[in-house]
């Protein structure tokens, strides 16, 4: 076997695959991504048995822009190794292959007979191999692709079904509108119906999770609020801030701060502010938080940076790490102070030394040093290791 993964997160694709496409004239095509690292992802073994074989399904579009119709040159490169073999055992075998690739211009059957291949693939796969069918099948059929997607959600697998309503939602067109409008009262459909209609600001489509909204079954007035943020209109908003009140769910409140933040309207930010508070849940707290982020970087540092004294530490950590990672906004180094001397003496380190390296400049390494304890024997051996390899070594 070999191990794959690893080299994904950030970039959306599997970035030890090498993949070379030049035109006619031998050009190079663009990289869409640029000279965009990847920052890893989950790594795991997958294991051959003699005499079979193992592949990997690639969207080329994803690693070469290609301007259109024409004939090209393809090569692609992966080194096989195994992260998890004994030193002895570890090896590296790169596999290569090159092919030609014409790509014919788009008329309507030859639209329709790629449509028709890729359906019949959404039928045999399931997992990230239909979502990724799925995905390829709305990009490249739009309007085309509606009638495909509606057959696949009306029978079949569950997974299959739920997968085909997620792509309606990708298609802006009134076709898909009206199939999702279709299929949302479906109970084993309705959730993942609401959540696409959140594509969707047509009244009609506003309507139908403002109705949701009040709906018995939790998970489907989760669903309605998360599509009225994306929504953003009026009557979306005052819905949210009605199902807001309403609520007596912390979850379904965290959801629906979540869909206010979304709207980045200053009403919902109001209210945002206000559940900032410390007498509230911390759960609930949290979901602000979140929701804070979707304003803009000034409104969101308005809301949030009076908390990065909060009294509750773990509270104050995420509000600066948000600060300092999602908004690009400044801290006060000392604020994170209190938070490591708490985790003295515990296993848990928790993210301020590495906030406080990153994001502190010249103030990083002596405020860290203000932290440390020289009195406690178990301290000296553990805390003040961790911190000072752990964090100023970096």
């Amino acid at each position: 076997g070999y191990s794959f993964g690893g080299d994904y997160r950030g970039i959306n694709r599997h970035d030890r695959f090498k993949i070379e496409i030049r035109d006619e004239a031998g050009e190079l095509l663009p990289d869409p991504n640029g000279q965009f690292g990847n920052m890893g992802g989950l790594t795991g073994p997958r294991d051959i048995e003699p005499g079979h074989f193992s592949s990997q399904p690639l969207d080329l579009t994803k690693y070469r822009t290609i301007p259109g119709p024409g004939r090209y040159s393809v090569s692609a490169r992966y080194v096989l190794n195994n992260e998890f073999s004994l030193p002895e055992a570890e090896f590296e075998i790169p596999v290569e292959s090159t092919f030609e690739l014409t790509i014919l211009p788009r008329t309507p059957d030859r639209v329709s007979t790629v449509l028709d291949r890729l359906q019949a693939r959404c039928e045999r796969t399931s997992r990230k191999p239909l979502e990724d069918t799925i995905d390829v099948l709305c990009d490249f059929g739009q309007h085309d692709a509606v009638p495909r997607l509606v057959a696949l959600a009306e029978a079949g697998t569950l997974e299959r079904r739920r997968a085909a309503v997620r792509g309606l939602g990708t298609i802006s067109e009134a076709s898909a509108l009206n199939a999702l409008l279709k299929l949302e009262p479906v109970p084993d459909l309705r959730v993942a119906a609401l959540l696409s209609l959140g594509a969707f600001s047509n009244g009609r489509a506003v309507t139908r999770a403002i109705a949701a909204s009040v709906d018995a079954d939790i998970a489907v007035r989760r669903s309605a609020a998360t599509a009225l943020g994306q929504m953003k209109t009026k009557p979306a908003i005052d819905a949210l801030l009605q199902q807001f009140d309403r609520s007596d769910s912390v979850d379904e409140s965290a959801v629906i701060l979540t869909a206010l933040g979304a709207t980045g309207d200053e009403l919902p930010g109001r209210v945002i502010s206000n559940t900032l508070d410390p007498r509230n849940d911390v759960a609930l707290r949290r979901a602000a938080v979140t929701a804070a982020q979707r304003f803009s970087r000034s409104t969101a540092e308005m809301i949030l940076s009076p908390y990065t004294e909060d009294a509750d530490l773990d509270f104050r950590e995420l509000v600066i790490g948000t600060l300092a990672e999602n908004l690009k906004a400044g801290f006060k180094p000392e604020s994170l102070v209190p938070v490591i001397v708490s985790r003295r003496g515990t296993n848990t380190i928790g993210d301020a030394p590495r906030l406080l390296r990153i994001y502190s400049g010249d103030k990083a390494a002596p405020t860290i040093l203000s932290c440390l304890d020289f009195d406690d024997p178990i301290i000296r051996k553990y805390y003040n290791l961790t911190v000072i390899e752990g964090q100023l070594s970096c």
